[in-house]
């Protein structure tokens, strides 16, 4: 197949790769390239085919649109959504490229194989929600070489047949359950490369906007009783706090309590720390 070409740009312990030469049809291998090629190549989606100006992919946390981790190796869960997918044929792949600091967050590689652990990035039910089969390649990480604040996972999925029909509307492409480190502080997570392909034969790209976020990994708010979770009144003293410069309340570290540490006391409501 001409397609195959491309699996030269992924790595050799590729499970996708592994899905392209054990035989899957002709138009997967297709998608696959289509995603490959946009998610590595620097036109990125320069050669568009199938216009949805109004589909938008980003990132959010589990329970709201933000972020925040506690820190310490806690579990900081981020969705992958996609917003208004309206073209005719509907969803069939995609691919995304996130940036973040190794710093601050991580992707958990108990092997150091630069693969993600099995469970750490996971395909949420939008691909898949209209009854077609899902197929999802490794979760891969790169470092950049030339700066050690930035590390890169890439995750890819593609559906197998042309029936039934591929999914339309808004969902949840994945989840990436990053891992916090040992420090406080801002974490930038970068959507860098987005490719969704259509239920077409020849796997057009779906234009799309994409829009980055800041987590927050932060203290955890059991600062009431020390039982090991975050509950309203935990919440309470931090608002009682509020323009102090109290320790324990000060939960993002920047020598004041203020609206930022409020917020993240709710968003860690009955969390465990």
């Amino acid at each position: 197949m001409q397609g195959l070409r491309f699996l030269k740009l992924l790595p050799e312990k590729s499970s996708l790769r592994g899905l392209l030469h054990f035989g899957l049809l002709g138009k997967i291998a297709a998608f696959c390239t289509t995603l490959i090629f946009t998610t590595f190549s620097p036109l990125s989606l320069g050669t568009v085919f199938a216009q949805t100006t109004t589909t938008k992919v980003y990132l959010a946390g589990a329970q709201s649109t933000s972020i925040v981790g506690i820190v310490g190796g806690h579990t900081m869960p981020v969705s992958v959504k996609v917003d208004n997918i309206t073209n005719t044929t509907g969803l069939a792949a995609f691919s995304f490229k996130i940036g973040y600091n190794p710093n601050l967050v991580s992707i958990p590689d108990s092997d150091n194989n630069y693969i993600a652990d099995t469970g750490t990035v996971k395909v949420g039910p939008f691909l898949g929600s209209s009854g077609k089969q899902v197929r999802c390649g490794d979760g891969f990480i790169d470092k950049d070489l030339a700066d050690s604040t930035k590390k890169y996972l890439t995750f890819t999925c593609v559906t197998l047949g042309a029936t039934p029909a591929a999914p339309t509307g808004s969902g949840i492409l994945a989840t990436v359950n990053f891992k916090t480190g040992s420090s406080v502080g801002l974490a930038p997570l970068n959507l860098v490369k987005v490719g969704l392909a259509d239920n077409t034969a020849k796997s057009n790209l779906i234009s799309a906007a994409t829009a980055n976020i800041t987590a927050t990994v932060a203290k955890c708010a059991d600062v009431v009783g020390n039982d090991n979770r975050v509950l309203i009144e935990d919440i309470v003293y931090v608002v009682n706090k509020y323009y102090s410069n109290d320790p324990p309340a000060d939960l993002d570290g920047s020598g004041i309590v203020d609206i930022s540490d409020v917020a993240i006391a709710v968003a860690e409501y009955y969390q465990t720390c």
